[in-house]
Parts: structure tokens; C-alpha cells; sequence
């Protein structure tokens, strides 16, 4: 990887709470301006510190609902479709979404991008997630960053989906587990972190159904006939985004998830003479947005 742009901790030190990004999304889509320096960056309107509410704007930029225009925040597509069915953030499957979104974007959750597409050893401690970064910001060829910033990150991305408290001397009024632990994504046995295979019950379908279409538009639609638009197996499991390093889905369940989208008319699966390879037909734009409005409509 090519150096280039990257942050860490942006969150000030805190973690997505219970009700945070529900309370953004109705900010930003009543005052664009609720974030100004004028406004204390929010903190009246959502009843929190300004701290806090720096925090918000920041993971609601990272997790793809919001974005910085001239005129303030406004929603995204994305942050629009969920505002529209799930104001509240109680579907499992926007969580998934709000994770793909923050563990994909580079320049801005550089910690969470190294961390969820990488070949780090499943088991860890504190101090070895800190060295695996630190290799990994080195390889970007990043070598003034703070120490400190990158021990908060690793902090918490522990806490945010280990489910323990994981920051060090944090806001002791800070009780609650962050809600994206429900994703199952790393435990702990008291000893090491573990990277932990998701619940199935608790991964819809649908969600890699929106990574395959992101992934379809990242590769510049690749076409293999006419309206037919392939993406191999490998690329959707192991690349860049893939779902083994931000799923930590196995080969063996990402191929149930497909026999179950090309059984519901998704997708079709290429198997035959080593190809393993699938396919979207008939489709006249790519738009991960429509699997979720279709989700969320169903």
C-alpha cells in the first residue's frame, strides 16, 4: 500500500453509546449547522458534552451516514435510507452496514481499516494489536504518528466490540457495553482477544449482498457479458473488504450465504472447472443502496 492520507482517534476516546447515532441522524437531517463550532459542535441539541459530541459527528462520518458540505453535515444515501426505516438503529443488519462502512474507510478509521483487512494472529493482547498497527502504519510509510493516539484506537476497537470496557481512564460514568459488540466479531477469555466467527442467525443475507455490490462498483464493474456482472469467490472472501478479515466469515459459510442468495434469485454461482466465480444479471446500475432499501421494505 501506497502512503497516503490517515487519522487516528478521531473518536476523542469514546465509543459509539446506546442512542448516539439515532440522536445524529435526526440532528443532521433537522440542522445541518448542529455541528458548528457555534453551536458547541452539537453538544446542547444532543444533551451530551462537546467532546461527546465531537465523537458523534465523527463516527457517523466513518460509518458512512454523514458527510461535511459548505453548508454543514447533511446524509448521505445511506444515512438518508436508514433515517427513513430505521431512525432508531434497531435492525442488526444497519449495524453490520455502519460496520462495513467504518472498517473500509482508510483516511479517516485508519485503525479500523489496518485492523479488519489484515492478516493478524486471531488471538492477541493489548500490546500485540498495538505492535500489529504500528507495523501496518510503518507500511503505509506513516512514521510521526502519536503512540498515544494509536494505544486509544486500539483501546477501542476492544471495546467497541469485545463488549468490555477496554479505554483506559475513561469517562467512569461510561457503563454501557457499545451496541456493535452484538456483532460477535472478538471476545475475550481473560487473557487474549479472540476473532470471533459472527452468530449466523444474526448476519443477514443481505449484508454481503450490499458488500458483493460494493465491491462490483470498487472494480469498476467488471462485466462478463452484456448486463451480467461478475466478481470472483476469492475477491469477495479474501480482497481488500472482502468479508474474512471484516466478517471474519469462513469459506464455509460464505458459500452457504451464497447458495442462499442465488436459491432467492440474488445472484448465480459459477462453481464449475475451478472457476468460483459469481454473477449479477440483469442489472442496469450497481447500487448497494437498493439492497437496503429492499431489506429494510421487506
Amino acid at each position: 500500500m501506497s502512503k497516503g492520507k490517515y487519522r487516528l482517534k478521531g473518536h476523542e476516546s469514546f465509543t459509539p453509546r446506546e442512542g448516539w447515532i439515532a440522536k445524529g441522524l435526526e440532528a443532521v437531517a433537522e440542522n445541518p449547522q448542529v455541528f458548528s463550532a457555534r453551536n458547541y459542535y452539537g453538544a446542547d441539541d444532543l444533551g451530551v458534552g462537546t467532546n461527546m459530541a465531537k465523537s458523534i459527528r465523527y463516527w457517523m462520518n466513518v460509518m458512512g451516514l454523514t458527510k461535511r458540505e459548505k453548508n454543514g453535515e447533511v446524509l448521505t444515501e445511506l444515512g438518508e435510507v436508514v433515517y427513513q426505516y430505521d431512525p432508531y438503529i434497531e435492525e442488526v443488519f444497519t449495524m453490520w452496514l455502519l460496520h462495513y462502512h467504518l472498517c473500509t474507510d482508510r483516511e479517516r478509521a485508519t485503525s479500523w481499516y489496518l485492523f479488519f483487512n489484515g492478516e493478524h494472529s486471531t488471538e492477541y493482547d493489548k500490546e500485540g494489536l498495538n505492535q500489529y498497527l504500528s507495523m501496518k502504519l510503518e507500511e503505509l510509510g506513516v512514521w510521526n504518528y502519536s503512540e498515544k493516539s494509536l494505544k486509544d484506537d486500539v483501546n477501542a476497537i476492544l471495546a467497541m466490540y469485545c463488549g468490555k470496557r477496554s479505554i483506559e481512564k475513561e469517562d467512569p460514568e461510561e457503563k454501557a457495553v457499545c451496541p456493535f459488540s452484538m456483532l460477535g466479531l472478538i471476545s475475550s477469555n481473560g487473557r487474549y482477544y479472540i476473532d470471533t466467527e459472527p452468530d449466523r442467525e444474526k448476519l443477514p443475507t443481505e449484508v454481503v449482498l450490499y458488500v458483493i455490490y460494493k465491491l462490483l462498483v470498487k472494480q469498476d464493474l467488471v462485466k462478463a457479458q452484456k448486463n451480467v456482472y461478475s466478481l470472483s469467490i476469492d475477491t469477495l472472501l479474501n480482497g481488500t473488504g472482502g468479508v474474512k478479515s471484516a466478517f471474519h466469515l469462513s469459506n464455509m459459510v460464505l458459500n452457504d450465504i451464497l447458495d442462499q442468495l442465488e436459491n432467492q434469485g440474488e445472484i448465480k454461482v459459477n462453481r464449475t472447472a475451478g472457476l468460483d466465480v459469481l454473477y449479477i444479471e440483469d442489472t442496469d446500475e450497481l447500487n448497494a443502496i437498493e439492497v437496503a432499501k429492499k431489506y429494510y421494505r421487506n
